[in-house]
């Protein structure tokens, strides 16, 4: 369920690539532990990352929404280790 990684810039409405050490939404997860579960795999091959609990009413371990997200440089390795197609 990864967005659009095309960036909307202030200067035009043409959209843009985002630059290679821009953050970008690699994808979704139901948990905080399978957000921290993805971040060590990740992690363990050199690819840094970051989780956001998407939820601003609920944090629970287990059941909210959970956002993992890596630089647009290292998305097609991330992609490629999690088993992740393109845009799923």
């Amino acid at each position: 369920m990864a967005a659009d990684v095309r960036r909307q810039t202030f200067e035009d409405d043409e959209p843009r690539e985002p630059r290679p050490e821009e953050i970008v939404l690699l994808a979704e997860v139901d948990g905080e532990g399978s957000a921290e579960l993805w971040r060590g795999i990740l992690e363990q091959r050199g690819i840094h990352s970051m989780a956001k609990n998407l939820s601003a009413i609920a944090y629970t371990r287990h059941g909210s929404p959970w956002a993992v997200y890596v630089q647009y440089a290292d998305l097609p390795k991330a992609r490629e280790l999690l088993g992740l197609a393109d845009g799923e």
